[in-house]
């Protein structure tokens, strides 16, 4: 399994050599490694210095924090939990839609998800997931999970805010993972190679996830260069594997 080099943004791994070897201690392929990002950035923030010690305790901390159950307390209500195995409705928003699923694990499903905000959430299953649906049928794209925003929609999960207290902060978004950089970012070199694919040809092509190359482009890390006969984007194949090799998704190709 790769090993990644995760950069928490503001560290100083340029301006010392160690630092390097201590994000090296975290491993991007670790369940918990969204968890654990989130414990370095909030020592980062508290102002505590980096070394080998406290960055294995943040990723104990870490693992710990993504196998434990979660409590939200909300204002004049008493706390709710929601934890992994226990199965929730939730409202994220993507773009200018919502989509309305259900989950047992939510920490995971927003990781694959990674929506640009999560709004709400409530206990129930798919048979809640299905009321919801048709309560909210007439702004809804076709047989999808995803609704187009809208008052009733909004006036609901603000209820539900209310009523359950706001999602889990360590749930991923696009927003939180974006705050994780993977080393040093440096500008794209002119490929010799040509190639062009499409997003899904790419992710194909290099055996990486679709939610990671969705990143790379939400955040115009990767551009397009045009678009096929089809009339879907593409993008130069040299561009996604050099992300990925800087990512420590795939080893270094120095041949490609």
């Amino acid at each position: 399994m790769p090993t990644g080099t995760a950069r928490i943004e503001g560290s100083n791994e340029g301006d010392r050599p160690s630092g390097s070897a201590l994000m090296a201690l975290v491993d991007q392929e670790d369940p918990a490694f969204l968890s654990i990002a989130g414990v370095l950035h909030e020592m980062r923030c508290a102002g505590i210095e980096f070394d080998e010690q406290i960055v294995k305790t943040a990723v104990a901390l870490g693992r710990g924090r993504h196998k434990g159950s979660w409590v939200l307390k909300s204002a004049g209500s008493p706390a709710h939990m929601a934890a992994d195995g226990i199965s929730i409705v939730y409202y994220v928003r993507r773009a200018d839609l919502v989509k309305i699923g259900t989950t047992k694990r939510p920490s995971e499903r927003f990781a694959a998800l990674l929506p640009d905000e999560i709004l709400a959430w409530e206990p129930g299953s798919h048979s809640v997931e299905s009321t919801r649906h048709e309560e909210f049928a007439e702004w809804r794209l076709g047989g999808s999970e995803y609704f187009r925003e809208n008052e009733a929609l909004s006036d609901h999960t603000a209820r539900l805010l209310k009523l359950h207290g706001e999602p889990d902060p360590e749930w991923p978004t696009l927003a939180s993972v974006s705050t994780i950089r993977v080393r040093r970012s440096t500008p794209l070199p002119t490929p010799e190679n040509p190639v062009v694919v499409t997003l899904a040809e790419g992710v194909d092509a290099l055996g990486i996830r679709r939610n990671t190359a969705d990143g790379w482009v939400h955040r115009k890390i990767l551009l397009p260069v045009g678009k096929n006969e089809l009339g879907y984007r593409v993008f130069l194949l040299a561009h996604m594997r050099e992300l990925a090799e800087r990512s420590g998704l795939i080893p270094h190709d120095r041949a490609a």
